[in-house]
């Protein structure tokens, strides 16, 4: 009877054991590395991180780069990156990204998404990052303040009026970028297809023989001729800019798709301007594949793709998003290294000061990879 009692303790015990170390096994971790300057992202992309967490008690996530842009100096052991376009093509020259093409089939990403969610995350033709959250450019504008300047919805005739009488025009983007090179940006957008540009990334005698780019520049030049821009047109503006355009303090202001608007008050003109301050990679040694993998298949599950199209949130789904991602083209800023800022603004100041030459892209050039 001893005999049996002890057994039966012995088999408890070892049952236990087992338990306990199932339990063990079921916890699991996920290091995430995240910088991103947009604010809006972060918010969206706080969001969908903490539902994942509800949802996925047992998995601790770990933020290696603070979502308030605080960045870690400790990059190692991170199982997903989740950065701007430039970073992440840096970290895709290294060679330590995994190609992404296992989720491209699985997540059906060239069938149901726009073309920017792939294009945004190749490097040298090889998927290496997908891009999410992608953004439009938007011009909106206040009724009552521009009907009497205002002959018809033209976004030349309205930046011509406006220039004439001396306004001043916010861009409010959520990137920090030179006012000169978005306008710029802008102006390139429905003038040259930017493919092969954005295939040349950082790459000087590949940039010296696209001499058609030059049309940006020239196209630049007439519109200033013409007094539809000049200097010092359009500012880098804030969440006050925002605040005083909605109180219709300000005409016009370009923004992206983060507000919503008073139809009623406010009129839209869509670009047709699509890009992403967002983009997922994986390093091939991350350890915690199977988590990233449950993770990005949260991203692009039909319950919150449904949910983030319902809060006016673009995912580049074609089945889910209201306003359907539609652009082939390249954003002008996304597609060349930020090295080119400080020159690409000053070449705008000199054409907007009546200095065009006919040169600016193979001076442009010359001076940034001096």
């Amino acid at each position: 009877m001893k005999k049996n009692l002890i057994y039966f303790l012995v088999a408890c015990i070892c049952l236990s054991f087992i338990g306990c170390s199932k339990k063990e096994e079921e916890k699991c971790k996920m290091n995430m590395y995240i910088n991103i300057k947009d604010q809006y992202v972060l918010e969206i992309l706080d969001n969908i991180i903490q539902e994942y967490k509800e949802k996925n008690p047992n998995c601790e996530v770990n933020i290696v780069a603070n979502l308030n842009n605080k960045i870690s100096e400790n990059e190692q052991n991170v199982d997903i990156n989740i950065t701007e376009r430039e970073e992440f093509i840096m970290k895709a020259k290294t060679g330590n990204l995994m190609n992404l093409e296992n989720y491209y089939e699985k997540e059906k990403i060239y069938n149901n998404y726009a073309n920017l969610t792939s294009s945004y995350g190749r490097y040298h033709d090889i998927n290496y990052g997908i891009a999410i959250l992608p953004k439009e450019m938007k011009l909106l504008y206040n009724k009552e303040l521009n009907d009497n300047i205002l002959s018809k919805e033209d976004i030349t005739s309205i930046t011509k009026k406006l220039n004439s009488q001396g306004a001043k025009i916010p861009i409010f983007l959520g990137k920090e970028d030179d006012p000169n090179n978005i306008m710029l940006s802008i102006v390139a957008y429905n003038i040259v297809n930017l493919d092969n540009i954005e295939r040349l990334y950082d790459n000087k005698e590949g940039y010296l023989k696209e001499i058609y780019m030059e049309k940006i520049f020239s196209n630049l030049d007439l519109l200033y001729k013409q007094g539809v821009i000049s200097k010092d047109l359009f500012y880098l503006g804030n969440s006050n800019d925002l605040n005083s355009f909605n109180a219709g303090d300000i005409p016009i202001l370009i923004t992206d798709n983060r507000i919503d608007y008073n139809e009623a008050k406010i009129s839209l003109l869509n670009s047709n301007i699509f890009f992403s301050n967002s983009v997922i990679s994986v390093p091939i040694k991350a350890e915690n594949k199977n988590e990233v993998d449950k993770f990005i298949e949260y991203l692009y599950s039909d319950e919150l793709l449904k949910k983030l199209a319902n809060e006016n949130i673009l995912t580049g789904n074609n089945n889910f998003d209201r306003i359907k991602v539609t652009s082939d083209n390249w954003y002008l800023l996304d597609a060349i290294p930020s090295r080119f800022d400080i020159e690409l603004s000053k070449t705008v100041d000199n054409i907007l000061e009546g200095k065009y030459n006919g040169s600016e892209w193979q001076s442009l050039i010359e001076n940034v990879y001096k």
